[in-house]
């Protein structure tokens, strides 16, 4: 919470993990962990929500921060798993609703479901995401087929 306050958020969404894959092991126990964060972050005068997600399962099939972008990517893009989608729509959702761009958590959701299936979620969002953070969107496209390439090649 202390980066995401000291980082100027103007509305915190959280997603507090839990399960075999997670720090907190049971869902009680999250929420206990979620109510505490959210707390904190009203206190200090920030919006704040929490989801609770499970890790008994993988959200996706990548590990490591390089290709786990790169599955959010596909997500984006209307491709990418089931389990990693629910858990973007949902936090999308609500920051979304945080950011007073919608009145419900449900209005964002059928929003960030129309940018997926439109394509634009991926094409507008993620080069505006890149140029915001000084990113070079063509070099990260470069360098995700060229990983893809590499994949494909020890696959065989």
């Amino acid at each position: 919470m202390s980066k995401k306050l000291a980082g100027g958020a103007d509305a915190i969404v959280l997603d507090v993990k839990y399960g075999d894959g997670a720090f907190m092991k049971t869902k009680e126990r999250a929420f206990e962990l979620a109510r505490a964060m959210v707390d904190i972050g009203v206190a200090a005068g920030k919006p704040t929500t929490a989801v609770l997600t499970s890790m008994n399962a993988p959200l996706g099939m990548s590990i490591g921060n390089s290709l786990e972008v790169d599955e959010a990517v596909d997500v984006l893009s209307g491709r990418g798993g089931k389990r990693l989608k629910e858990v973007v729509l949902t936090v999308g959702a609500y920051m979304l609703k945080a950011a007073g761009l919608v009145t419900t958590a449900e209005e964002g959701r059928t929003i960030l479901q129309e940018h997926i299936d439109n394509g634009s979620g991926l094409q507008k969002n993620l080069r505006r995401f890149f140029k915001k953070h000084k990113g070079r969107y063509v070099l990260y496209r470069r360098a995700s087929s060229d990983k893809k390439r590499k994949c494909k090649r020890n696959t065989s």
